[in-house]
């Protein structure tokens, strides 16, 4: 082999070894990486789903010696991040969160709910915005026909959406993740910090999967409580709203109606310590993705020109 075909053989390698998507993080998002308490590898995470009793299911952070969870002495204020359920509109979560991203706000604690719950986790363990967005589009092209929630759309939704989690935990992403569960003991919602976060999130989005005395999908019963939030630490909070006010599925969804109308009935919380960001794209199908780019191009748009109070209150926080 003579040496321009050796290195065309090189070149061509390292080129299909860089076209597929890094896995990165924003440059700065280290800056606002929470700290678990050090013995929380070492404890038995519950396991979500188990034959255990779902009242050990832990309620969120505790605090860490004087400071709560997320605090130190560079960004004494600790901001949240609360992503709305919503099918196919979810990936608008993540255009909305580059918005942010690009306005230098970051967050110290994330959670979401349904599948609002796995572009949490995305964003958690320091996957960016663009390349949530991509794992979506392939999730649709491979999902188109199937009726959302059906055994081979959750199926797809594993292979497509949550391998990417196999094998690790709720505790160990780069951001604090809190994954909202329905606790069928205590009729109540809990949130979880701990545990297989691949089967929690599977769990969050597994709408049918509802089995008494076990801890399920937190949006076929209940809406998540803010409040919860302030009282593990967080002192401002800033949820994304992709459910909206109006409830639209393009094929029969009957037993989603309810669930959905439900979720999005339920008055809106809006204080100077929570920031409700509703994106405009209540016409959107929440099993379509038709006009699919012009729906994120909208919630991009959204929340870039409709942050300006969200920004100032992040930057003077200090």
């Amino acid at each position: 082999m003579n040496f321009s075909s050796y290195f065309l053989i090189i070149f061509l390698s390292l080129l299909v070894s860089c076209a597929g998507p890094v896995e990165e993080s924003y440059d700065d998002i280290s800056s606002n990486v929470v700290d678990l308490d050090s013995s929380s590898s070492e404890k038995a995470p519950p396991t979500i789903g188990s034959e255990s009793d779902v009242s050990a299911v832990g309620v969120g952070p505790k605090p860490i010696g004087p400071n709560r969870v997320g605090q130190d002495e560079k960004n004494p204020s600790v901001w949240a991040l609360v992503l709305s359920p919503g099918l196919n509109r979810v990936i608008c979560h993540a255009v909305a969160v580059r918005a942010l991203y690009e306005k230098g706000i970051r967050f110290n604690i994330i959670t979401g709910s349904g599948m609002g719950s796995i572009v949490a986790a995305y964003l958690a363990q320091g996957t960016t915005p663009e390349i949530i967005e991509w794992r979506f589009h392939k999730f649709f092209q491979k999902s188109e026909g199937m009726k959302p929630f059906s055994k081979n759309w959750i199926e797809r939704v594993e292979k497509d959406l949550l391998k990417d989690f196999e094998g690790k935990k709720i505790q160990n992403t780069k951001i604090t993740l809190l994954v909202p569960v329905y606790n069928e003991l205590e009729k109540k919602v809990d949130y979880l910090r701990r545990g297989d976060l691949h089967k929690s999130l599977l769990e969050n989005v597994n709408l049918r999967a509802r089995v008494p005395g076990k801890a399920n999908s937190v949006i076929v019963y209940d809406k998540l409580d803010s409040s919860k939030l302030i009282s593990v630490g967080a002192q401002k909070i800033v949820e994304i709203d992709a459910l909206g006010r109006k409830v639209k599925f393009e094929g029969s969804a009957d037993y989603l109606f309810g669930i959905y109308g439900r979720w999005s009935s339920v008055p809106k919380e809006q204080n100077e310590n929570h920031y409700l960001m509703e994106l405009p794209i209540a016409d959107f199908s929440l099993d379509s993705t038709k006009d699919l780019p012009e729906y994120l191009r909208m919630s991009y748009l959204y929340v870039r020109d409709n942050s300006v109070d969200i920004k100032e209150n992040y930057l003077s926080r200090n």
